[in-house]
């Protein structure tokens, strides 16, 4: 139900038999189809993925949309829908559909949206599906961390919750509210696949509630949780970076360098001739949290590292401004992070301290 709006349904039009021309309709139905997408993106920023239609087959046959690529599903039931209601008026009508993506059946079936669902199809930001994203891995690390809840009355796992709380954030819902409408909306697959509780009188998965998020995601190790997900992101995010790491330094820990390829058929990509031409450029900068305090009234503050190419966050740590300011936070901010092949930029400031923790060439 969430997904019917990236299905669009036709307005009929009328070819008068004067001055009819050869394929006219089918022509017409092209040129649309081919600019529907781009034009929905614009107007209601997301993309339309599939089209549909209904003909009546005692007036009509569909030539034109079996001209246009069209597949025939089967009838509908007759019903139609009057004042809310489905009432039955007997008039069966021939279904046909169109994908307008290769992909357009695979993402409105898939248990998790789809990363064309959210963003612009042509931006080049690298996006986790998590239909196809390693899963096991992610629950796997998060089963790690302590539970720290009291066990009396828990019903809820505290790492399926973790999981949940981490695939929400990821897929853009950023506060508790919009955390605990993801799990209720979420189809029987996420949470079986993310291992949440099961119902013993109904045998349903359930997520967890907006009382239990909000309690998890204060009781969890904040460091650590995010040290957790942002390593597991990146990794995935790799797999389909629009700039590959060299193979001869390719990251030891996350790959071997075999996507080191580069496209003949792009002018604008680089051949890897040019110095440098394939690090990956890494930002790290501070930036105050908006509408974030601590409990003394201190504005919570987070330094950050963000891949060039992909614009995702690989490691983000806590700056204490109320007893020290970024400069301290740097080299463990850049601790966890594998370095080769990549070049970090940052404030001025950064130059004026030792980076002894991590071998680092750093550029005055």
């Amino acid at each position: 139900m969430r997904r019917l709006r990236f299905v669009a349904s036709n307005q009929r039009s009328c070819v008068l038999p004067a001055g009819r021309c050869q394929n006219t309709a089918s022509a017409v139905m092209g040129r649309t189809l081919r600019r529907l997408s781009t034009d929905w993106v614009e107007a209601w920023g997301h993309p339309v993925l599939l089209v549909e239609t209904f003909v009546d087959p005692s007036r009509h046959i569909g030539t034109c949309y079996g001209a246009s690529s069209f597949l025939y599903l089967g009838v509908t039931a007759g019903y139609g829908r009057r004042s809310g209601r489905y009432v039955a008026h007997g008039q069966i009508k021939h279904v046909y559909v169109r994908a307008l993506h290769r992909r357009s059946i695979e993402v409105l079936a898939g248990s998790f949206d789809h990363p064309l669902l959210s963003t612009n199809p042509r931006s080049s930001m690298a996006q986790i599906d998590f239909n196809t994203a390693d899963l096991t891995s992610l629950i796997e690390r998060i089963e790690t961390i302590t539970d720290p809840r009291d066990p009396r009355g828990v019903r809820h796992d505290f790492a399926s919750t973790l999981v949940l709380i981490a695939c929400a954030t990821l897929a853009g819902h950023k506060s508790l509210v919009a955390l605990s409408q993801y799990c209720d909306s979420s189809s029987q697959e996420v949470p079986s696949r993310l291992g949440a509780r099961i119902s013993p009188s109904s045998g349903l998965r359930i997520p967890p509630s907006y009382a239990t998020i909000r309690r998890a995601g204060m009781a969890v190790d904040a460091e650590e949780f995010d040290l957790i997900i942002n390593t597991w992101a990146a990794e995935q995010a790799e797999r389909r970076s629009p700039t590959p790491v060299r193979s001869d330094v390719a990251d030891s820990k996350t790959g071997d360098g075999s996507d080191d390829t580069v496209d003949t058929n792009n002018p604008d990509e680089d051949d890897g001739t040019k110095p440098g031409a394939k690090l990956v450029g890494v930002a790290v900068d501070g930036k105050a949290v908006r509408g974030a305090k601590r409990a003394d009234g201190t504005q919570v503050q987070l330094l950050s590292a963000l891949r060039h190419d992909t614009g995702m966050v690989i490691g983000q740590r806590n700056v204490d401004n109320d007893k020290t300011n970024e400069i301290l936070a740097f080299a463990p901010l850049l601790e966890p992070i594998n370095l080769a092949g990549r070049v970090v930029t940052a404030d001025a400031m950064h130059l004026l301290t030792e980076l002894s923790s991590r071998d680092v060439q750093v550029d005055r």
